[in-house]
């Protein structure tokens, strides 16, 4: 196991939350979410260590956005929101 390969966890879980097929009517679809970054990484983590880490990003994005957040529109206003704030604070984005 390399830290590029949580690396890349990492990036695809982002691309995977900010992907609108991964959302449905009653938000987002972790099984979807799961599919995705499991895909990308699955020669590069031993299983039990993919769920660790999946499961981490996944709580910590409940914890960011709210378990019950409904649509992708919702979590960029989120985003947006998030990033004007830090603008405003440290003049410049993240």
């Amino acid at each position: 196991m390399s830290a590029n390969a949580i690396e890349m966890l990492k990036n695809e879980f982002k691309a995977a939350v900010n992907c609108k097929d991964n959302w449905n009517e009653n938000g987002i679809n972790w099984d979807y979410v799961d599919a995705d970054c499991f895909h990308a990484v699955m020669t590069h983590l031993p299983g039990a260590v993919y769920t660790k880490i999946f499961d981490e990003l996944a709580d910590f994005f409940e914890r960011k956005y709210g378990a019950g957040i409904e649509t992708l529109e919702a979590k960029l206003a989120i985003d947006a929101r998030i990033d004007a704030e830090y603008k405003e604070l440290f003049g410049e984005t993240v």
